[in-house]
């Protein structure tokens, strides 16, 4: 699911609910799968690994390689756009829109967990959820390193 998420942001726009409509039924189906990032299936391998290249442009590239298949890590600075409150409560009414139109979709699809567990759609959620684990873990492992090496 989070990789989904990653892609629709690398994906040309669609609107939300045309993104809902045709995206819930395929998921569902598992009829199109996101491939899990290398950096990821590295760190379900071995998420507590020591690099055998310890220096600090080494872990960095390490780190941002997760950075980009994870997102930004909670202690980044990500410079949000001031929105005024107009806008900011036209935000959380889409937001919530949003997410009861989604709601509707998945309940179009009939038996969708049983439909889910035959498709393979609910295994590929876990092994993704499993992924994104493990890439954190392994990300903050790195930082912990990065901190003892004292790079900056």
């Amino acid at each position: 699911m989070c990789l989904l998420a990653l892609a629709a942001c690398s994906a040309p726009k669609k609107s939300p609910v045309a993104a809902i409509a045709t995206d819930t039924p395929i998921s569902d189906l598992n009829l199109v799968r996101e491939e899990i990032p290398a950096a990821l299936v590295e760190a379900q391998k071995w998420p507590y690994y020591v690099p055998d290249d310890q220096g600090c442009d080494a872990i960095a590239a390490e780190i941002s390689a997760l950075d980009e298949a994870l997102g930004p890590d909670i202690d980044a600075t990500v410079p949000k756009a001031k929105l005024s409150l107009v806008e900011e409560g036209a935000s959380a009414v889409e937001g919530a829109t949003v997410g009861a139109i989604r709601s509707s979709v998945a309940g179009v699809v009939p038996f969708r967990e049983l439909v889910r567990e035959l498709s393979g759609a609910k295994q590929y959620s876990k092994d993704v959820a499993d992924a994104v684990v493990s890439g954190t873990v392994r990300r903050s492992f790195l930082k912990g390193i990065r901190a003892a090496k004292n790079c900056s």
